[in-house]
């Protein structure tokens, strides 16, 4: 998971600054590798209001009613990253939606957001603000109720091993056959210029096919060694006994 940390010029800067700040941060999270999850938070300086047609994106519990400009521009981003701003969409009083406060001590603001991929927002619980949290700022601390769901990755399946029966190479003549077939291969190579890597290749080959005609695969078994008559008996006295008790009660 990537946490992306931003903040944004005020409604009031040049809009040069705001569109190299907006370039920069869609930079910034294209960056990112696409199989993280990805989340926004920050000083948006964007108020999110309320309007319908915004709906997919923002949601019905924004501190406005009216979207100002920085919003809008927050607002088109997150259309275009498939985003939404969970900030909007969790019920709290007015005053758990506030993020900033003006001097004044009577104007308030939600322009802090913290946005999610569409896919994840599940994942976020809640959002609100800690106004008893002493930040020595303007603005108030956020909290995010974050639900990591972590899927668990299935370890890569590797087919088994074959091991030749080599039980059989004790047999005169399939080990015989080996041999021949190998110096058949050193015979056809003595008056050829071939390189290392040719002749342990053709090597190879001829080994495997030989070895699979003549001694074929040993058959899978359970290595059960340590399990032998001794114990077979044990189980069956230790049974026969148990019978005998359960039909004497």
């Amino acid at each position: 998971m990537t946490l992306m940390n931003v903040h944004a010029p005020t409604e009031e800067k040049e809009e040069e600054a705001k569109d190299c700040f907006c370039q920069q941060m869609e930079e910034t999270y294209d960056s990112i590798p696409s199989n993280d999850m990805k989340v926004i938070l920050g000083d948006l300086n964007a108020k999110i209001g309320k309007e319908k047609e915004h709906r997919g994106v923002i949601g019905t519990e924004s501190l406005h009613d009216t979207t100002n400009h920085n919003g809008v521009t927050l607002i088109d981003f997150a259309e275009i990253k498939n985003l939404i701003i969970t900030s909007t969409y969790f019920p709290h009083k007015n005053i758990h939606k506030r993020t900033w406060a003006a001097p004044d001590g009577v104007t308030f603001n939600q322009i802090d957001h913290v946005l999610k991929e569409k896919r994840f927002a599940r994942n976020i619980l809640d959002v609100r603000t800690l106004r008893w949290s002493n930040c020595d700022s303007d603005h108030y601390l956020v909290q995010v109720k974050y639900r990591c769901k972590i899927s668990h990755q299935r370890s890569k399946q590797y087919e088994k091993c074959k091991k030749f029966n080599i039980d059989k190479i004790t047999e005169s003549d399939k080990r015989e056959a080996l041999q021949n077939k190998i110096k058949e291969i050193k015979d056809n190579r003595a008056n050829k210029e071939v390189t290392v890597e040719g002749i342990w290749a053709d090597c190879k080959t001829t080994i495997i096919t030989e070895a699979e005609r003549t001694l074929g695969y040993q058959e899978e078994q359970i290595n059960r060694e340590w399990f032998d008559e001794e114990c077979r008996e044990s189980i069956n006295l230790k049974n026969k006994k148990y019978k005998n008790k359960k039909g004497g009660v």
